[in-house]
């Protein structure tokens, strides 16, 4: 006699049948995402990953220009980097210049721009000569613009190179005095600078010859 009721034995066998059915359900289900896993692995396109060489891990580029049929990089420390390719970089030189922000190529010279006024020149990114600026801003942004260089920085300063060794003043007859000149493009006839004021509201000085006092803002 068994000890316990027919119903009771009845629903152990049905409760046994769903756990049974549950689980090959869930081993089904568990191979079948193993597998398209491998599949999907198996069948991934590589990527194609590209080495840049003999800039050292983790330096600080501050800026790269073309010019002279190389690309020449200039570090947050004042290494110089040269390559023929973008690829496969050699160091150049070391020049003594504090926050280095613009590299440039003009007039068959590299323009280097940094702190403190600092401009530096090289006919070939290996041999730099400091030049005098005129100023002991901060300078921030370089662009050529008809014919001529223009370096632009704090306190509203610009100035103006035929060659990028000989530098005049430019005087701003609109804007603050305070404000700090970030950024130069040109385009359309018109020289841009884009101006970080001391009332964080952007503004823009342009002007179509870049000399002093033809300058306008918006």
């Amino acid at each position: 006699m068994s000890l316990f009721p027919h119903e009771f034995l009845q629903a152990v066998r049905i409760l046994t049948h769903q756990a049974s059915q549950y689980t090959s359900r869930w081993l089904f289900a568990v191979l079948l995402g193993i597998c398209a896993c491998g599949f999907s692995t198996a069948h991934a396109a590589a990527p194609t990953i590209t080495e840049v060489t003999g800039i050292p891990y983790g330096s600080s580029i501050a800026n790269v220009t073309y010019g002279a049929g190389k690309y020449v990089a200039i570090s947050s420390y004042g290494k110089v980097y040269t390559s023929t390719d973008a690829e496969a970089w050699a160091f150049s030189a070391s020049i003594n210049i504090s926050s280095p922000r613009r590299v440039i190529y003009f007039n068959s010279r590299f323009v280097v721009s940094g702190a403190a006024g600092a401009i530096y020149t090289s006919p070939d990114a290996m041999t730099w000569t400091q030049q005098t600026s005129g100023t002991t801003q901060n300078l921030y942004a370089m662009e050529a613009y008809s014919g001529k260089l223009y370096a632009a920085g704090a306190n509203r300063t610009v100035i103006t190179s035929s060659d990028g060794t000989s530098w005049s003043s430019v005087t701003m007859n609109v804007g603050n005095a305070t404000d700090d000149l970030m950024t130069i493009t040109s385009g359309n006839g018109l020289l841009v600078i884009a101006a970080r004021p001391a009332s964080a509201v952007s503004t823009y000085y342009r002007s179509s010859t870049g000399a002093s006092n033809s300058w306008s803002i918006s």
